[in-house]
């Protein structure tokens, strides 16, 4: 690749430069994607396991949300990376958009920025739509529904990597389970 633009001057050369779609494909780092819909995934199934009715809205939501905190990650770590120099020419890898010169720090911060927003829309309709589970008596829970839904994503979360790393699914499916009858009404 060509020597590095500095932080605030992207890459000018149109011949060698790739398209802004691919700039922002490779920094979302689409390899990384499946592993944040694994927890999505195993969710969905913990629900069917215990009888709970499939909301394909729902699931959408929560896909979104993962695929989009999984790219927000990729991108924060784009970023500082580059700011601690870190990304030179000897480190192996997928590409980094900010050392290759092909986007500013500026770029990312917006991208980060409108990340994170995207995600909090979505993250808000889904506690909405605890909520509405809760006074429909479909689901029972004390306290703000986005409150619920943080202790949730973080109590599933930690029960995944406690299985990942035992190697136990067990360790999950105890957690995902109790979690579940705790909710249902």
């Amino acid at each position: 690749m060509s020597t590095p633009a500095s932080p605030e001057t992207p890459a000018s050369s149109p011949a060698a430069r790739p398209s802004a779609a691919s700039i922002w494909w490779h920094a979302a780092r689409p390899n990384t994607l499946p592993a944040a819909l694994a927890g999505v995934i195993v969710g969905l199934g913990a629900g069917y396991g215990v009888g709970a009715p499939f909301r394909p809205d729902t699931a959408l939501g929560c896909v979104l949300v993962a695929l989009l905190l999984q790219v927000l990650a990729n991108f924060a770590n784009d970023l500082s990376d580059f700011r601690r120099g870190a990304d030179t020419a000897a480190r192996q890898g997928p590409m980094r958009v900010a050392a290759a010169g092909l986007v500013t720090e500026r770029q990312l911060e917006v991208a980060i920025a409108t990340t994170i927003a995207a995600a909090g829309v979505v993250g808000l309709w889904l506690a909405a739509v605890l909520e509405q589970g809760r006074r429909a008596k479909q689901l029972k829970f004390t306290g703000a529904a986005r409150e619920v839904a943080r202790a949730l994503v973080g109590s599933l979360e930690g029960a995944m990597m406690l299985a990942r790393s035992y190697g136990e699914v067990s360790r999950f499916q105890v957690v995902a389970d109790r979690l579940l009858a705790e909710l249902s009404a």
